[in-house]
This record gives structure tokens, sequence and C-alpha cells, in this order.
């Protein structure tokens, strides 16, 4: 019964994301489908506690949002909130992210932040 719930409150969280805050159905799909596989192992008790179960479940939140930042990056008028984030520079922003795409497209990598731009710039000229 453990993994059917656990089921249920990803999907109706998935859903409930997607519609309040515009969140992307790609980005969700391949960590969804992940967290969704392991539900044998979570009933089985093998993933129930430790450091597997964190490992997956952390990894997975860190692509869905890196993928959605990325969205965010690339909207014309970001959801209000994630303008906030990219204003204080917590999230990646739009004019950062734009450098990343004119040639010769070998710059700005970072797609969830994009604090990371600049040492990664200087590593690889």
């Amino acid at each position: 019964m453990r993994a059917v719930e656990l089921l249920s409150v990803c999907i109706f969280s998935f859903l409930i994301l997607i519609n309040v805050a515009s969140l992307s159905l790609s980005g969700w799909l391949i960590p969804l489908a992940v967290l969704i596989g392991c539900l044998p192992l979570l009933s089985l008790g093998l993933l129930l506690d430790g450091f597997l179960h964190a490992l997956v479940l952390f990894t997975c939140c860190g692509v869905l949002f890196a993928n959605q930042c990325h969205k965010w990056a690339h909207m014309k008028v970001p959801p209000k909130f994630a303008r906030i984030l990219q204003r204080f520079h917590l999230i990646l922003r739009t004019e950062e992210h734009r450098l990343h795409h004119r040639s010769p497209y070998n710059t700005h990598f970072c797609t969830a932040s994009g604090w990371l731009n600049r040492p990664f710039n200087r590593l690889l000229k």
C-alpha cells in the first residue's frame, strides 16, 4: 500500500506543479520515470532508508530544478517568482543564458544558476 500512496502523491504533486507554476512537462519525464521505477524497490524496503534513497531523490530534484531554471531562462516573460529569483541571481537569468546561444557557442553552459559560468568559461579557453 505504501508504494501506491507514494505514486499518488507524486502524480498529484506533478499535476499541481504543472498547472500552478507552468513547469515544463519534458523536464519532468525522466526524473518522474526514475522515481516511479524505484517504487518496487521502495515497496520491498530496499530504498526506505539510507544513502541510495537520498541519492535518487536529490538527483531527481536537482534535474527537475535545472530543467525548470533553463526553461525560465528561455521565456520572454517567466512567472513572477522566477523573475524575482533571476533578479537576485539565484537562478539563471535570460540575459546571461542568451550568451550561450551566440556564436561561437562555446561559453555559458550552466543551466540552473549560471554561478559557474565564469570559472568554466576560463577553464574552457
